[in-house]
């Protein structure tokens, strides 16, 4: 690990597995500009012709060798479209021992950020509702093989687990390992990610291709996810895409 951080364009700042860190950064320090200056970052960081080689990609690197809010990317089409969602883009929350407030943004989050002893303070004249876009984006229909494979290989972020568990063989493709997520041995899983990987919890997943032994019977109640693919046969993951303004 400590030699691909190496070799990783950008320097030492591991803008890859926790990107929102340089967000966080950026906004302390930016308050008025923090947006423009976050996409100044990235692109920094990406003008590297071999910099998004080292971005997981979603086509090619199962979902539990991900971690939570990492940076990936994903070759896709859109399929569908939601109603727009409101939410909560600047907001303070209020320390109830201390009687401080805190600002924090919502961008790049799925929920807001409000600690056992906060909450979060609607009177602020600081609070900023955004509004964002999600799409239903599944993997390139009829894409070939040959495709994938160009792909794949010049991919060189490959993820580590996110358990304990370390299977026998490490290099997987997506297909060969989304039967083999969850206690249901065919339950496909589907992802919700933005520029940021979906806040799921390595915990739940498995990477056995048989189920625990007191999960056994649970083999004859099994169910499979339509993910609405228009072609037959197709494989990958569905996943939901906020684009953010």
């Amino acid at each position: 690990a400590a030699a691909a951080a190496a070799a990783m364009p950008g320097g030492g700042d591991d803008w890859v597995n926790h990107p929102l860190g340089a967000v966080h950064r950026i906004f302390a320090q930016n308050s008025a500009d923090w947006e423009k200056k976050v996409v100044e970052y990235f692109r920094e960081k990406l003008k590297d012709t071999t910099a998004a080689n080292w971005v997981p990609s979603l086509n090619d690197v199962p979902l539990h060798y991900l971690k939570p809010n990492s940076l990936v990317k994903f070759r896709c089409m859109v399929q569908d479209m939601f109603d727009p969602e409101f939410y909560m883009g600047i907001y303070e929350t209020l320390e109830l021992n201390a009687k401080s407030k805190i600002l924090r943004f919502g961008k790049y989050k799925d929920v807001a950020e409000c600690g056992p002893q906060q909450e979060i303070a609607l009177d602020s004249p600081k609070y900023v509702t955004r509004e964002r876009q999600t799409f239903y984006c599944i993997p390139v229909p009829g894409e070939s093989e040959w495709v994938k494979e160009v792909y794949a290989s010049a991919c060189q972020a490959r993820g580590n687990p996110s358990t304990s568990y370390t299977p026998s063989r490490h290099k997987r493709s997506y297909e060969e390992d989304e039967d083999m997520e969850m206690h249901p041995p065919k339950l496909k899983e589907q992802c919700a990610a933005g520029c940021s990987a979906s806040q799921g919890s390595g915990d739940a997943k498995r990477l056995e291709k048989e189920p625990p032994a007191g999960q056994q019977n649970l083999s004859n109640c099994t169910t499979s996810i339509d993910l609405n693919f228009p072609l037959p046969g197709e494989k990958g993951p569905a996943c939901l895409v906020k684009v953010e303004r």
